[in-house]
């Protein structure tokens, strides 16, 4: 049996032989993936930041959506930007099709990420062919999952041709740099403020002889659906030179320009807003001065980009700090802060709010700076026994954002002071002292501006128990006070324009 056998293992083990070095010479092939390379010059870019966190891409990061849902048109460079927010391993990974796969490519991988809270990382990615896409972590491939969509029939964005005829109302020249538009020339990336209805001439500099490219974008960030407004080959590798044209802003709201070449470094805002108005203010050693007085009030119409110019002729040591509220309060921002030098900033407003602008290191004098939607008047005759306006105490009626003018009139020749708080009672924690008559005084008049919907008390300081009402703030766009017909006849106004506080901008 033995001699039989030996023959036949010998025979198995040759044929096993065989089929192994068959399956070495003949290994299956497995599929891969890769994101075709970035082109030089491609159609569209965009910008996409995401927060690197074991429960979600962006979770609890506010202002951001977790795993969020990205869109953009075939042809577009997506500039990824990173950020390590919870300690752990991450990576970036794209494949295309609906769900996480073997065949990705990995752009951002562990030791690109790290695993140090706030590093930043960077990676390119080139999408050409439509449909839908995958990307995540391989790490945390169940929660760190969302998609990216390429689709051709996406709108586009142009700005709007000018009216026939129109010329420029504005000049703006921005220096092109690799490190930065302007970047040699005060503020890197300056934001830039338009009126509506604006045609900007444009004058780009050539500034290093690196290749650049201008787009714009309506929003805050650069996007797939802009419009090129200088493509390299018009400006030219040569320092010096230059390249001119016209755009158009006839649409409020925020806009967004950058070089495609430098994404990351060259990228700035523009605000196209109601109207760009200037203030000029003087440092002195009693406090910020406006119109040679302290105490003033500013009352600007909302959605205005507002300049505020400082002088310092006696070199004193000036913070220009704004808070909320008809009071220098803690928590005030600084709008410029100097010593022995004139500066200026622009100040973006765009909601109904009072503010308070006084100097950080003398608040003992203030002015108030109103930001309103309407001007309206409302007069009524106080004395002992109640207000008067047809009605005894009436229920007022205002629109949130309008910007009331009271006048009080003494009935009695006694002194009376109009107190106005938030809410259905009296309240001399939260009361502003809007006007005020003493004997031999026939009237006084102070603003008040309602910039929420809701109720409203006012009362006389002297005679509270019988001289108290309610003012109703409502969304309607009339109220039982009478419409200011023109703001130039209210003999402490500016005519200026103003919204809430949404950003500062120091162009010193």
């Amino acid at each position: 049996m033995s001699g039989k056998i030996g023959p036949i293992l010998v025979i198995l083990i040759i044929a096993a032989a065989g089929l192994s070095l068959g399956f070495a010479l003949n290994v299956p092939t497995t599929a891969t993936f890769s994101l075709p390379a970035v082109p030089a010059h491609p159609a569209h870019y965009h910008n996409v930041t995401l927060y690197a966190d074991a429960n979600g891409w962006n979770y609890n990061v506010k202002g951001y959506t977790t795993n969020p849902t990205i869109v953009i048109l075939p042809g577009t460079v997506v500039n990824f930007t990173v950020i390590e927010e919870d300690n752990q391993p991450h990576t970036l990974t794209i494949a295309y099709g609906p769900h996480e796969s073997s065949f990705s490519d990995t752009l951002l991988s562990t030791s690109a990420i790290t695993t140090t809270p706030g590093h930043v990382s960077h990676a390119q990615a080139y999408f050409n062919k439509t449909g839908e896409y995958t990307y995540w972590c391989i790490i945390h491939f169940t929660t760190m999952v969302g998609q990216l969509w390429v689709n051709n029939s996406l709108p586009t964005f142009s700005l709007p041709a000018a009216p026939s005829n129109m010329s420029a109302t504005q000049n703006t020249t921005l220096f092109a740099d690799s490190n930065g538009w302007n970047y040699s020339h005060g503020v890197a990336n300056p934001s830039l403020y338009f009126e509506k209805g604006s045609l900007v001439n444009f004058t780009i500099v050539q500034e290093d002889g690196n290749p650049h490219s201008l787009f714009i974008a309506l929003g805050s960030n650069e996007s797939s659906f802009s419009e090129e407004l200088m493509k390299s080959s018009d400006l030219g590798n040569k320092t010096g030179s230059t390249f001119t044209f016209l755009a158009y802003f006839n649409s409020t709201g925020e806009y967004t320009y950058w070089d495609s070449h430098n994404p990351n470094t060259t990228m700035g805002h523009i605000y196209v807003v109601t109207s760009r108005l200037s203030i000029g203010l003087v440092a002195t050693s009693g406090g910020i001065s406006y119109n040679g007085h302290f105490n003033n009030s500013i009352l600007v119409k909302n959605n205005t980009a507002l300049t505020i110019a400082v002088s310092d002729p006696t070199g004193s040591v000036y913070n220009v700090n704004m808070s909320e509220g008809y009071v220098p309060a803690a928590g005030s921002m600084t709008v410029i802060g100097k010593n022995n030098s004139s500066s200026s900033a622009t100040l973006l407003l765009n909601s109904p709010q009072a503010y308070a602008l006084f100097d950080g290191f003398n608040n003992s004098t203030h002015h108030l700076l109103f930001v309103y939607d309407k001007i309206v008047n409302y007069t009524m005759n106080e004395t002992i026994h109640g207000w008067y306006n047809k009605t005894l105490n009436p229920t007022i009626s205002v629109a949130a954002g309008d910007l009331v003018n009271f006048t009080i009139l003494n009935g009695d020749n006694l002194s009376h002071t109009l107190e106005i708080n938030p809410g259905n009672n009296e309240s001399a924690s939260s009361a502003y002292s809007v006007a005020g008559v003493v004997p031999g005084q026939n009237s006084s008049s102070g603003f008040y501006l309602f910039n929420q919907t809701g109720n409203y008390t006012y009362w006389d300081l002297y005679h509270p128990s019988t001289a108290v009402g309610i003012i109703t703030s409502g969304n309607a766009s009339s109220s039982s006070a009478a419409v200011q017909p023109s703001i130039s006849s209210l003999s402490n106004i500016d005519n200026l324009s103003i919204p809430e506080l949404a950003s500062v901008k120091n162009d010193s």
